[in-house]
């Protein structure tokens, strides 16, 4: 029988403050992946850890509709014992993090993730929205109406592709 997650993907996901496990830090590999239910296994390197981890890898398991390698991530659950390949973190939760300084979110909104987004265009956005500007959009796409230049087809397609980028589909349940 497959165990249901839900998976988080709220701007108010804030484990700090939590008792819950969590772990922060970038995707290194794949160790496994089903595409068609999105069960994943991921290794990776920790940025923070609470409570702190042995090393500085740490093997993610759970359900992950969108996860990219080399990006990073903050998974909240469970640590659990697997009897074969040891300590792991099994994701209930999780949610890729956002830059918000001034160069990385230009950076992160010029690149070819974001169709007809260049330098001038993300420099606008953080300039109109300031560095906080991704989850602002998130938040309310409507502020990208704030931003000069930046027509209806563009912000559609704008906000669509940071949805689609952050792994962000509302409440996901598997």
């Amino acid at each position: 029988m497959e165990e249901k997650v839900m998976v988080d993907h709220s701007s108010q996901f804030n484990t700090e403050e939590e008792d819950r496990p969590y772990i922060r830090g970038s995707v290194l590999h794949l160790i496994f992946r089903n595409d068609d239910n999105g069960y994943t296994v991921a290794k990776v390197k920790v940025k923070k850890a609470q409570p702190s981890v042995e090393g500085d890898t740490v093997t993610v398991v759970g359900f992950f509709p969108v996860i990219e390698p080399e990006e990073t991530y903050e998974f909240e659950g469970s640590f659990k014992e697997h009897p074969r390949f040891g300590k792991q973190l099994q994701a209930e939760s999780y949610r890729k993090d956002i830059p918000t300084e001034e160069e990385a979110v230009i950076s992160y909104l010029s690149s070819d993730r974001f169709t007809g987004i260049g330098k001038k265009t993300a420099a606008s956005i953080v300039q109109s929205l300031g560095n906080d500007a991704i989850n602002k959009i998130l938040d309310n796409p409507d502020v990208l109406r704030e931003v000069q230049g930046l027509n209806e087809k563009k912000r559609t397609l704008l906000f669509d592709q940071l949805m689609e980028n952050q792994g962000w589909r509302g409440r996901c349940s598997y």
